[in-house]
């Protein structure tokens, strides 16, 4: 990516200005919540204070200067998913904006994911069918190139 690209991905892991979009993950919110506010009582923010000494990343897509989408991965230990391997990356999350949909923003997360932790045997993550969420859907990580490797079936917690 050269420099005067619209689209710039920055690892925002240990940049204090972005830590905003660390802890909240980047959601648009219509009333903003003080900083102090979100990190207080919040099992995102104390699952990054343990997860990213253990490698823990989380990088941001910015096109023409806005945050249009994140991925985030680490080693297993790093992890919230249980996925656990010798040497592999996990890939705990990858949102882009709708509104942003078919410029392939998904796939330049993942290749700059891959080429920034190029020493790893493998990446893994989780890929679910018929559940409510909208991230991290089987098709959807296929599309990004992942495959199925074990498939188990799980029950959501009412």
């Amino acid at each position: 990516m050269n420099s005067s690209s619209p689209i710039k991905i920055i690892d925002i892991t240990n940049k204090p200005e972005y830590k905003r979009l660390l802890i909240d993950c980047i959601i648009h919110r219509k009333k903003e919540v003080p900083l102090e506010q979100l990190q207080k009582n919040n099992e995102r923010y104390d699952y990054l204070e343990t997860a990213i000494p253990k490698g823990l990343h989380m990088k941001v897509l910015f096109y023409k200067g806005e945050h249009i989408g994140m991925i985030e991965f680490g080693p297993p230990e790093a992890s919230g998913l249980p996925i656990y391997g010798e040497n592999i990356i996990v890939m705990n999350c990858i949102w882009v904006h709708s509104r942003a949909k078919g410029n392939n923003f998904g796939k330049l997360l993942v290749k700059d994911m891959m080429e920034s932790e190029q020493q790893a045997t493998g990446f893994a993550t989780i890929g679910l069918e018929d559940y409510w969420m909208h991230w991290l859907k089987k098709g959807m990580i296929e599309r990004l190139g992942f495959h199925s490797d074990r498939s188990i079936r799980l029950k959501h917690k009412n």
